[in-house]
């Protein structure tokens, strides 16, 4: 059937993208992760708390637990508790983890480089819409 073809072709390409990415980020002696370099992109511009973090990568709260200690022990987020709610922790990204993630976006930029070579502005606008649709469907 044509619609698993599509299954197992988005399965194989986002393995492959996030392959890619760590292969880059190897070559330039970056230490971090797809998922570590994710989190980081979801607190350059303001702080989140771990709950937030999870909404927005669609991570469960185990991953994002792990995936916020590694990074504290890097020193690339810090970890506080939220002034407005006690029981919960806010997560910002420190200067460092800004100069790393400043870094990892060139790296980033040249892997979708790669895996859009050969398509339009165009293409690349329908294919965002059709994996925005997708998405979409999957969330509800």
């Amino acid at each position: 059937m044509k619609k698993f073809k599509t299954g197992e072709l988005l399965g194989k390409s986002s393995r492959l993208l996030s392959n890619k990415l760590t292969q880059g980020l190897t070559k330039h002696q970056i230490e971090l992760t797809p998922e570590q370099w994710m989190v980081l992109e979801v607190l350059v511009n303001e702080p989140k708390s771990q709950k937030e973090i999870c909404e927005i990568t669609l991570k469960n709260k185990a991953s994002i637990n792990s995936l916020v200690s590694n990074l504290i022990k890097t020193g690339l987020v810090s970890k506080s508790v939220s002034e407005s709610d006690k029981r919960n922790n806010v997560i910002s990204i420190t200067d460092l983890g800004i100069q790393i993630k400043k870094a990892s976006n060139q790296v980033a930029s040249e892997t979708l480089d790669i895996a859009l070579e050969g398509l339009s502005s165009k293409d690349i606008e329908t294919l965002n819409g059709y994996l925005l649709k997708i998405k979409n469907n999957l969330i509800k």
